[in-house]
């Protein structure tokens, strides 16, 4: 059977549109609520952060985590601002050329999606839980 579609939770973190598969997400909590779980943080993988010493704890905005569907642990993603869930048409994603891609950080999956004029970075998660501390 051939997809035309995925399902992707669309988030925002620091100004980057982007998007994990929907099925690797179980629930989306207050960081508070996640409290002694491991976290796996993108902001180390997006370009120009500042990332806070104080964690999931810093402040701003709508910072949500998703409760996320790996062997091992309880484990968290920090999501930031949830956009909410959406069907990604497979026709609106666009490989990225390796010469692009080989400056990436692997926790993205070498191509990205277009939605309303935007560019949305799509999250390999399994490549982030193995290439964050534990």
């Amino acid at each position: 059977m051939n997809r035309s579609f995925v399902d992707v939770l669309m988030f925002e973190l620091q100004g980057h549109r982007l998007a994990v598969e929907l099925q690797l997400i179980s629930s989306i909590l207050a960081p508070e609520e996640a409290q002694g779980m491991q976290q796996l943080d993108l902001r180390p993988h997006l370009v120009a952060t500042d990332v806070d010493s104080d964690g999931f704890d810093a402040p701003g905005g709508d910072l949500r985590v998703g409760l996320v569907e790996l062997a091992g642990p309880p484990t968290v993603m920090l999501l930031g601002e949830v956009i909410g869930a959406e069907q990604l048409d497979v026709s609106n994603v666009i490989a990225i050329p390796d010469w692009i891609a080989n400056w990436m950080s692997p926790v993205f999956v070498p191509a990205c999606g277009i939605v309303d004029d935007r560019v949305v970075w799509l999250v390999d998660l399994d490549t982030l839980n193995a290439t964050s501390p534990p």
